[in-house]
């Protein structure tokens, strides 16, 4: 039986390691943090530079996975340090306004899965007098008092001197950083990678230029992203089972983390807090499908009537399970753009269409079949981009 590392988390030792990540950021307002402009290497770029991703609708809830990896793959996290990414993936959820269903975070690498907040909604809560003191007040979760109470002053001064056009620039600057994976990604590499340089007497970067990232439809694709997330521990042969896995979302759970448990609950489609005797019990549905998958059963099912996945209504059919795979590296999670249902893929697409070639024709296509590249599989989930290499990889 393979079993993850033990380690005193509670020790002085540890908790020395982890104060630079717990605590508060007493920003150099006059400095401007509500809109730095560099990289933690100190190249001055654009915070909205870079390849446009696809996206959601502007009013619209989405859910992403997320990925990144150390430069070359060659930086390896220790326990305290995995800790310490775990932390910051949560603290910069709270600040950014996004929610985490689940992550791991790896030696090399963390993936986390996280739906981001209305945009319209986060400009009409922060909107007018009354707005700007609740966004002053919800900073407070990030930065300290002192900090906050800098940049309140600043608005006021700038206000004082008839700059109204500025102060609303910065508190737009400051709502830009909610309700953005690549503000929340950006975000939570550059603060790791402050701590872990400073910890390591090192300079420079950490992580390779980019994240991916995959936009993913409720429901089944979901579900199955959530539980490829979980398993990676066991994918990577660390423990047998991801519950004795501490850095992912689903043993998070399981030890009580109630923010853990809503995660799941959210993957689940069921009520926040019906983590247990439910309606729709959480725990037991996504425990009982993690179960399944580790013991390797078959997963078809028989898909009668779907007229989606066959042209005879009355004809019945049988439809491998996503679920059959898990346990395979399947670059569909991490490289397949938008993953979903063929009206929802198709719905992203035309949302996107300017960040494609005129003449692409088909906006999306189904999942190669594992025993034969070749082919399409009957796997009920489309993709953006159609793999052809190393598509599923033990």
């Amino acid at each position: 039986m393979k079993t993850a590392q033990v380690i005193d988390f509670e020790s002085g030792e540890v908790k020395e390691a982890m104060v630079g990540v717990r605590a508060k950021t007493a920003a150099n307002v006059s400095a401007g943090w509500w809109d730095r402009r560099k990289d933690v290497d100190g190249v001055s770029r654009s915070v909205r530079g870079g390849r446009r991703r696809i996206l959601a609708g502007e009013s619209e809830l989405a859910c992403y996975h997320a990925m990144s990896r150390t430069v070359g793959g060659e930086v390896f996290f220790d326990d305290v340090e995995k800790e310490a990414l775990k932390t910051l993936i949560w603290k910069l959820a709270r600040f950014c306004r996004v929610r985490v269903l689940t992550y791991s975070v790896m030696g090399n690498h963390f993936h986390v899965l996280v739906e981001v907040s209305d945009k319209a909604k986060l400009a009409e809560e922060f909107a007018g007098p009354e707005g700007e003191q609740r966004l002053l007040t919800h900073v407070k979760c990030l930065y300290s008092a002192t900090a906050v109470r800098s940049l309140e002053a600043e608005l006021q001064r700038m206000r004082e001197q008839g700059r109204a056009e500025d102060a609303a620039a910065v508190v737009e600057s400051v709502i830009a950083r909610m309700g953005d994976l690549s503000r929340y990604m950006k975000e939570v590499k550059e603060r790791f990678t402050r701590w872990y340089n400073k910890r390591h007497g090192r300079r420079g970067t950490l992580w390779m230029d980019r994240f991916k990232s995959v936009m993913v439809e409720n429901g089944e694709a979901l579900r199955a992203m959530a539980q490829y997330i979980d398993l990676n521990a066991v994918r990577a042969e660390l423990v047998d089972d991801p519950a004795e896995y501490r850095w992912c979302g689903w043993a998070e759970a399981l030890s009580g983390s109630r923010r853990a448990k809503r995660g799941i609950c959210r993957v689940m489609d069921c009520a926040l807090d019906s983590w247990e005797n439910g309606r729709v019990d959480a725990r037991e549905n996504y425990a009982r499908a993690l179960e399944v998958i580790l013991r390797g059963e078959e997963l078809e099912v028989v898909a009668k009537g779907e007229q989606s996945v066959t042209t005879s209504p009355t004809r019945d059919r049988k439809r491998m399970s996503v679920g059959s795979l898990l346990l395979k590296r399947v670059r569909y999670f991490t490289d397949g753009a938008v993953i979903g249902s063929k009206a929802f893929v198709e719905r992203v697409f035309e949302a996107n269409r300017e960040k494609f070639p005129e003449g692409r024709k088909h906006a999306s296509r189904p999942w190669r079949d594992p025993s034969d590249s070749g082919k399409r599989a009957e796997f009920g989930i489309h993709t953006l981009k159609d793999l052809r290499v190393d598509v599923y990889q033990e």
